[in-house]
């Protein structure tokens, strides 16, 4: 997409139209906004031409707010199992980028909050699979979710008989790996 070139005179953000800002001091954070005191707005609403908000930054200080980030993407039409967009949140790291997590969860042992899900899916309508990796459908250059390292099809259960072989999804504990064992669908009635 074209970037915005309008200004106010050439030094404001225009009421009307697109516009780049650019920073002149690299040290200095480009944007801040502060709220006031008992602050009950958010900070940056996105919203399409009707008025319904589809990305919304809140101070979310209040019990009654139900996230301090919510995105509310509109699509129509099927979406296909494993299909690669479109998605309420997508890391896409360019091609030299290492990152140590996609979503991570930092609670300082300081801190008396709690959270009581890392992952919660509400509402009457579940989605139809808990997570995809390296799906048929998705990125062609994904490969297959074992040869990425995601799964480990090499689990043996010595403590009863099965003829369909299972695999572990492989999850960190502090420094040891555990994995949350599955059983490949085929077979299983």
């Amino acid at each position: 997409m074209a970037e915005g070139t309008g200004t106010f005179m050439g030094l404001a953000p225009p009421l009307n139209g697109e516009y780049e800002q650019t920073q002149q001091t690299a040290a200095t954070d480009m944007v801040t906004l502060t709220g006031a005191a008992s602050m009950t707005g958010d900070f940056v609403v996105a919203q399409n031409s009707t008025g319904a908000e589809l990305f919304v930054l809140r101070a979310a200080s209040a019990t009654t707010v139900d996230a301090s980030v919510k995105i509310s993407p509109t699509s129509t039409g099927a979406i296909a199992a494993g299909g690669f967009a479109p998605n309420g949140f997508l890391v896409y790291p360019s091609s030299k980028a290492v990152i140590a997590a996609a979503y991570a969860y930092d609670h300082a042992s300081s801190m008396a909050g709690s959270c009581e899900f890392l992952i919660a899916s509400g509402g009457s309508k579940a989605p139809s699979y808990f997570m995809g990796v390296g799906c048929s459908a998705g990125d062609p250059g994904t490969g297959t979710p074992i040869a990425n390292g995601y799964f480990d099809d090499s689990l043996k259960v010595n403590t009863f008989t099965c003829d369909h072989p299972f695999v572990g999804l492989k999850c960190m504990a502090g420094s040891l790996t555990f994995y949350l064992l599955g059983a490949r669908a085929t077979g299983i009635t």
